[in-house]
């Protein structure tokens, strides 16, 4: 067998070689077929740290202007969901106290409670606001809804609603008198069992922007109303407009 180089030349890489190792680093040998072979130890390489925290997503401080009552949504039991500000996004409150309620009652022509409104009263109206919400968007994917949303909705429902009665000429409806908060939450809540029930249940749309997501009934002629109004979709395509024009300056 022809041998392999002599020890001359281990001796010359070797002493090329140990100039390249870092400090404190040796090779050893090793006997490969009779024969001692320098073995190079490399040092370690520690991986560079990585960052594995997820950064949070920094939304937007929610507006006094965001806080107002808004009435897009085009029936009552949608118009109690659009109390509740951005439901798949930052989810703020309207309905923070006693007044807002009565405000609110006062829009959509809902008589005025008799009594103090307590938080408890406010608590029941979130409850039965949650429900309607989730049975809306299981209805609209064609999914079954879930039996405790259902029963909170149909619990309410079943309640007695206010009284009605004629006015003194015969002829139109005597205003309210005595009504309780749990009369007034009924109302709410048959007026959901009827949209559900009824034809109005696929005119149930979402808003198309992703920022808005309101739930409403496109009562218009041809059925393919995508915005919860004009303003919201006018503000996405004026957003789109500044984002083209922004784009095709830096070209």
């Amino acid at each position: 067998m022809k041998e392999f180089g002599n020890a001359n030349h281990y001796k010359v890489l070797y002493s090329a070689l140990r100039f390249c190792l870092p400090a404190r680093t040796k090779p050893t040998q090793q006997t490969i077929l009779g024969r001692k072979i320098m073995k190079i130890p490399f040092p370690a390489i520690t991986p560079p740290p990585q960052n594995t925290a997820v950064e949070p997503v920094s939304l937007p401080a929610v507006t006094e202007k965001e806080l107002s009552l808004k009435f897009r949504a085009g029936c009552l039991a949608l118009y109690l969901v659009e109390t509740l500000g951005e439901w798949t996004r930052r989810r703020f409150e309207r309905i923070m106290n006693e007044d807002i309620w009565r405000d609110w009652l006062h829009h959509v022509d809902l008589p005025q409670p008799v009594q103090p409104i307590s938080e408890e009263d406010l608590v029941q109206m979130r409850e039965l606001r949650a429900a309607i919400y989730v049975v809306v968007q299981a209805v609209r994917r064609g999914d079954i809804p879930p039996s405790a949303e259902l029963a909170c909705i149909n619990g309410w429902a079943g309640k007695a609603p206010p009284p009605v009665a004629l006015d003194s000429q015969g002829t139109g409806l005597d205003p309210y008198t005595r009504v309780t908060q749990h009369q007034v939450l009924a109302l709410i809540a048959r007026d959901a069992v009827t949209l559900l029930s009824g034809p109005l249940r696929d005119r149930i749309r979402e808003c198309a922007s992703t920022q808005c997501p309101v739930l409403f009934v496109d009562r218009s002629r041809r059925g393919d109303r995508i915005w919860c109004s004009a303003s919201c979709g006018a503000r996405l395509a004026t957003a789109r407009y500044r984002h083209r024009h922004a784009s095709s300056s830096h070209c």
